[in-house]
Parts: C-alpha cells; sequence; structure tokens
C-alpha cells in the first residue's frame, strides 16, 4: 500500500471517529450560490427549481420525519410497490407533487440508465426517489438518512450517517 492511501485510510478513519461529524448547523444558505451550481447539478446536467427554497430545518438521529409518508418511517413492501406503479401511470403524488415527481423522472430518463443498477440516495423521508428509481429498474436503492427508516422492500436499504459510520470503523461496511 502506498503512503498516500495509507495517509489517506488514517485520516478517514480519524474523521469518522469524530463524535462531530454529524453535528447540526444551520448556517447553510436557502439558496445554491451560484459558484457551487455546476457540482450540485452535474455540470448543468440537472436543472434546479427555485420556485421552492431550501428548507432550513433539520433532525439528527431519532425517527425520520413520518407525515409524509402514510405508514411514518416504516416503508412496507406493498406500499412501495404501489408507489411504483403511480409514478409509472405518471399519478404518484410523493411529497412536491405529480408534476414534481414527473419531472425528476423525465430527469432520470435523460441521464444515466438505471436498469440493473444499484443507486443511492441522500436525504429521503419520504420515498419518491426510490419509487422513481426502482421504475425506472434500479436493482438496488439504498437510502440515507438522518432519521431511522425501516425498509421492507427487498431492493430498498435504509441507513443513517451514524449506522454508516459505525460499520466503517467496525470494518463490516
Amino acid at each position: 500500500m502506498s503512503f498516500h492511501l495509507s495517509l489517506f485510510l488514517m485520516l478517514t478513519v480519524a474523521i469518522l471517529a469524530l463524535e462531530d461529524i454529524d453535528a447540526g448547523d444551520m448556517t447553510f444558505p436557502a439558496v445554491i450560490p451560484e459558484e457551487l451550481q455546476d457540482f450540485y447539478s452535474l455540470n448543468g446536467a440537472y436543472t434546479f427549481r427555485w420556485d421552492k427554497l431550501i428548507r432550513k430545518d433539520a433532525y439528527l438521529e431519532g425517527e425520520a420525519e413520518k407525515s409524509l409518508w402514510p405508514t411514518g418511517n416504516v416503508w412496507n413492501e406493498d406500499d412501495i410497490n404501489e408507489a411504483v406503479k403511480a409514478v409509472e401511470a405518471k399519478t404518484f403524488k410523493g411529497s412536491y407533487g405529480v408534476d414534481e415527481v414527473n419531472t425528476v423522472r423525465e430527469s432520470l430518463l435523460q441521464g444515466v440508465a438505471m436498469e440493473g443498477k444499484s443507486v443511492l440516495v441522500i436525504g429521503s423521508s419520504h420515498p419518491r426517489i426510490e419509487a422513481i428509481c426502482s421504475s425506472l429498474g434500479a436493482k438496488l436503492v439504498s437510502t440515507i438518512e438522518y432519521g431511522e427508516i425501516i425498509s421492507n422492500h427487498p431492493q430498498i436499504k435504509t441507513e443513517t450517517p451514524s449506522t454508516i459510520r459505525k460499520q466503517y470503523l467496525e470494518g463490516s461496511l
């Protein structure tokens, strides 16, 4: 192993071992700064909707927000399968409405094909992106969310940053 790789791995472990790594900070801007937009849009591959401001709330650990999904922070297989059917029928409301779901689905259709691929969703207390990705053929959708979500769907795996960090530090990731 090279010196640089060893140093990188040591720093990674040191950073992930910090208790403050998931500390909340509500000082982020309400709009993505122009100089960072290319990073958030894959160099313009995806567009932003500025009619909805970025939410300035956060919860770290505990259960995920429950009000957005009929069974709260528990995602049951039958409910997800119904959501996938609704996405395919272009009738799924998601948490931002039918138009938003259809816009996201159409944008993803123009990107990299998801058929048979594994997809990572960062931040999701309502399985709209998971349902969209599943409808496009993703074989596995892994979601990282600060609040705990219990997924009973075989193609959707959910974790919190703290469980990912713990698994990494224990060598079981």
